[in-house]
């Protein structure tokens, strides 16, 4: 009788979309569903008035989603990057409140 090593698989873990992206992710879903039934109005000739109105106004939600996100994703970088580089902390706490002028880090240019 020969024995057969067991192959055992882990599971992967899931990965799941952090809240931020999901809400990026719909509010340019949005912004695209919106423009395309502004055009198909449009083209078939109906007014779109109302609806080049509600474009300005989505398109508004999407630039400061986006604004928000990128604010986020620079405090992430931030941190990481003066933890990898062991810089002080509160040299990084003033980085991550943004009261550092980016003038002042390149030598006032």
């Amino acid at each position: 009788m020969t024995l057969h090593p067991v192959k055992y698989e882990m599971k992967k873990p899931k990965k799941t979309i952090e809240a931020s992206k999901k809400i990026v992710i719909f509010c340019d879903l949005l912004l695209t569903a919106v423009i395309i039934a502004t055009f198909a109005a449009a083209f078939n000739g109906y007014d779109v008035s109302s609806l080049v109105t509600l474009d300005m106004g989505i398109i508004g939600l999407v630039t400061t989603a986006h604004g928000f996100y990128y604010d986020k994703a620079r405090r992430e970088n931030t941190l990481k990057i003066a933890k990898a580089y062991e810089i002080d902390s509160e040299l990084i706490a003033d980085m991550v409140k943004g009261s550092l002028e980016v003038s002042n880090m390149n030598g006032g240019y």
